[in-house]
């Protein structure tokens, strides 16, 4: 899994985590998101790319409170996490 962590230019106590779980059999990517969004603030946004969509992972990310957005791209899916506005 790579991480990067970068903060986003119009915020700077917002930051953009990037992780990268193509390639890595399942349950590794949910692992990884989990403990991703452990160490998340508020206002910071989740980056992952990834293999396959996640389904089982929506449901989780709605019950914990989490926002989503997920796209395919020419390198997989996309999905970005964040956490709802309360």
């Amino acid at each position: 899994m790579n991480v990067n962590q970068k903060s986003p230019s119009s915020s700077p106590s917002c930051r953009a985590v990037q992780i990268d779980v193509r390639g890595l059999p399942p349950p590794e990517p949910m692992q990884h998101i989990m403990d991703a969004l452990d160490l998340l603030a508020r206002g910071d946004v989740l980056h992952v790319a990834m293999d396959r969509e996640p389904h089982p992972l929506f449901g989780i990310l709605e019950r914990d409170g989490y926002t989503h957005h997920g796209e395919w791209t020419d390198d997989g899916y996309a999905l970005r996490i964040w956490q709802a506005a309360a």
